[in-house]
């Protein structure tokens, strides 16, 4: 049996093995290398360097790629912040804004309003004699302009029986005016407060009520 006599590329030590051997492992640090080749044996320092490095790349990989993600994580959490700064500024702001009002229930309250309002100029003359002129016009009406009349309203015969009526009545609106001195819209007003107060009414009943009873 031959004996190869080789060197050990990592620590240099000088040892003996039987020539047929390839792989020779040292026996003073560990280091396996080729008895045919030895200069191409790696150190055992530099082996157990390399798993080392191994973990340095890989620490540098996870490092690169969360350095990837970095800005769209930020962007994100940015994007939340603002989200959250625009919600409270809008409640900030409808709490601070008086409460609309409604359109149809402000038009409802005005004419509410309007209609309190009094639709007759209230004549300076006493109420007796207001009550007169307008139970005198009532009569008249009564007899000419507000009377049935068995004719169609777009006939022409009752047209012009509408328009003497009217003139009819005009006449005595006149009369009335000249006969208590105040003017013909007067009388007119008169008239409108007659029928807001419903003195045609309130009349009648006082003249049912002043029929003796039997």
């Amino acid at each position: 049996m031959s004996v190869l006599q080789v060197t050990c590329p990592a620590c240099k030590t000088t040892s003996n093995v039987v020539a047929t051997m390839t792989n020779v492992r040292c026996p003073q640090c560990g280091a396996v290398f080729n008895a045919r080749t030895p200069v191409q044996a790696a150190p055992a320092g530099q082996a157990q360097a390399n798993p080392a490095s191994t973990n340095a790349d890989d620490d540098d990989a996870d490092s690169s790629d969360w350095s990837q993600y970095a800005p769209v994580i930020a962007g994100i959490v940015g994007l939340c912040l603002l989200m959250l700064i625009l919600v409270g500024a809008s409640i900030a702001m409808s709490r601070s804004k008086p409460a609309a009002v409604d359109p149809v229930t402000e038009d409802t309250a005005m004419d509410a309003a309007k209609s309190d309002e009094p639709e007759f100029r209230v004549v300076n003359l006493p109420e007796s004699t207001r009550r007169t002129i307008y139970h005198d016009y009532r009569r008249l009406a009564g007899s000419s302009i507000d009377k049935k009349v068995p004719l169609q309203k777009d006939a022409p015969a009752r047209q012009k029986l509408d328009k003497v009526l009217n003139q009819i009545v005009d006449r005595e609106i006149t009369h009335f005016a000249l006969n208590y001195g105040i003017s013909e819209d007067d009388v007119r007003q008169i008239v409108a407060e007659g029928d807001a107060k419903q003195w045609s009414i309130n009349s009648s009943q006082r003249s049912v009520e002043a029929l003796p009873t039997q």
